[in-house]
């Protein structure tokens, strides 16, 4: 009785865990690991801040980042215009990981996104960014944009003083739905259970 029991709950384990991973395959995740994939930055001031691919392992997250030189600006929008429209109505969750020198202050950060026929364009909440040489996360709430299922672009917008050394960093950006550890445990509790029900024959 207890190994069909064990053997029931592993099983609805792994179905659960399975529909988790299915959905974050949906998720669009920009981890820059040999190139920019096709971030850009809108013309502003003297002309177009310059995106670069940076392997500074100083600065390591996953294999790369992309460093934003700003040099010429005290504000600067970066996007990606997508492919294929995302389809964000499901979930809004988005982020992104942000680098900002210790010399910078007063330095912000906002979430832009256009959407629909007419790439309607929405701005998220502003953050101010900490100037502590460590990378920070930030995470916006997409729900009050609208055309959430036809995303066609999204962005972030910087603001501020950089300081003697003008450029901060993007790495590992994430729109939609990612796998919680809620579903990694569900994962490793049905191979888990498997595995005693296995043994125990």
């Amino acid at each position: 009785m207890k190994r069909i029991v064990l053997l029931s709950v592993s099983i609805l384990c792994l179905l659960l865990s399975s529909q988790t991973v299915v959905e974050a395959a949906t998720a669009v995740y920009y981890g820059f690991e040999s190139d920019t994939e096709g971030w850009a930055a809108e013309p502003w001031g003297y002309g177009v801040p310059a995106l670069v691919w940076n392997a500074d392992q100083n600065l390591r997250l996953d294999t790369g980042t992309v460093e934003v030189d700003a040099s010429d600006w005290a504000k600067i929008h970066i996007r990606r215009d997508q492919d294929e429209a995302l389809d964000l109505a499901g979930n809004s969750a988005y982020s992104m990981n942000i680098f900002i020198p210790s010399d910078a202050y007063y330095v912000k950060a906002k979430l832009t996104v256009r959407s629909g026929n007419n790439w309607d364009f929405w701005a998220g909440q502003e953050f101010e960014l900490e100037n502590n040489n460590t990378w920070q996360t930030i995470n916006w709430d997409l729900s009050g944009a609208s055309n959430l299922s036809d995303i066609r672009q999204i962005g972030l917008e910087v603001q501020g003083f950089l300081g003697e050394d003008p450029s901060f960093y993007i790495d590992d950006v994430t729109a939609g739905t990612v796998p919680e550890p809620s579903s990694i445990a569900l994962l490793a509790g049905g191979i888990l259970g498997l595995f005693f029900v296995a043994r125990k024959k």
